[in-house]
């Protein structure tokens, strides 16, 4: 390490800069916020009932303003009318109506007429066709005529209206839960009664290579479990101890103690290897400490003598 480098700066502790501080508001006896707020509207004409005039325009700062020449020949500005020059004959909205009917609330009334494929369809009810001319195209004379589509309900004759056989409808007894009997998982003994039979079946199959090895063998389901006891059958109480009570932790507020060396871990001495530092090589400046520059300055309130007045309560 070069000699000339600057020492390590020694930071102050925590609250070193605040004893010439007070509490905030520890000075004030009384705070008010002043009145409540009142929402009061403003009186003028309503749109299109008002003149524009000049005592309504801020009046304009007197200036030079040094522009680029005009052409001559160039059409001159648009006059704009004021708002409401052309709103003389007008009448304000609903002015001459004196009474307003939107009429009854509407009501649902369902038609009167037969079910889908109860009824026969008539000439009455298609809508006549307008005379006109149709120009068409010559059709092949050898072309296969149109098949005629039969009416709506021409082959519902022979079928009656669903339910009408029925003189009771049973849905049966609602649906109640029975859970199956049997062993636990684990505890059973697998046996081919369980197993579907296979049926006989002749399986033509490829040749097998005699050096491949053979399929290793699964035991089945539970052949480990013989050892092992139901959960929980050895447990006579259960116990998941005291709720959770929360104790906040004594010791001094923030800014009130004094830090010292014992709360600070120890440094594990160690050798540092660094690269040499040029010894012109321009210092580091010096930071100054929190609150050097605040001697001149004072509590805040510590200047009031008279209670601080801060208006009413706001009031909506």
């Amino acid at each position: 390490m070069s000699p000339d480098r600057r020492p390590k700066e020694v930071t102050p502790d925590g609250g070193a800069y605040d004893g010439h501080l007070k509490p905030f508001g520890s000075d004030l006896k009384k705070v008010d916020f002043g009145n409540p707020y009142k929402f009061v509207p403003k009186e003028g004409p309503a749109p299109g009932q008002y003149e524009n005039g000049s005592d309504y325009v801020k009046p304009r700062v007197p200036a030079a303003h040094i522009k680029e020449e005009v052409n001559p020949e160039r059409r001159p500005a648009e006059v704009t009318p004021d708002g409401g020059a052309y709103d003389g004959h007008l009448k304000p909205f609903g002015s001459d109506l004196k009474k307003v009917d939107f009429g009854n609330p509407y009501k649902f009334v369902p038609k009167e007429g037969p079910a889908p494929g109860q009824y026969e369809q008539s000439s009455d009810y298609i809508k006549p066709r307008v005379p006109a001319a149709h120009i068409k195209e010559e059709v092949n004379p050898e072309r296969r005529p149109v098949e005629a589509t039969p009416d709506g309900g021409a082959y519902d004759g022979h079928l009656k209206p669903f339910g009408s056989d029925l003189k009771k409808v049973d849905f049966g007894n609602p649906y109640k839960f029975v859970p199956k009997e049997g062993p636990a998982p684990g505890q059973y003994e697998q046996s081919s009664d369980y197993i579907k039979p296979r049926v006989p079946a002749a399986h033509i199959k490829e040749e097998v290579n005699p050096e491949r090895r053979p399929v290793e063998i699964t035991p089945d389901g539970g052949a480990y479990d013989g050892h092992l006891k139901p959960f929980g059958s050895n447990l006579k109480n259960i116990d998941f101890g005291d709720p959770y009570k929360f104790v906040p932790k004594e010791g001094p507020a923030p800014g009130q103690y004094e830090q010292s060396s014992d709360y600070i871990k120890p440094r594990v001495p160690a050798a540092l290897i660094r690269e040499d530092v040029n010894p012109e090589r321009r210092p580091q400046e010096v930071t100054p400490d929190g609150g050097a520059y605040d001697g001149h300055l004072t509590a805040f309130g510590s200047g009031l003598k008279t209670t601080a007045n801060m208006g009413s309560k706001y009031k909506f």
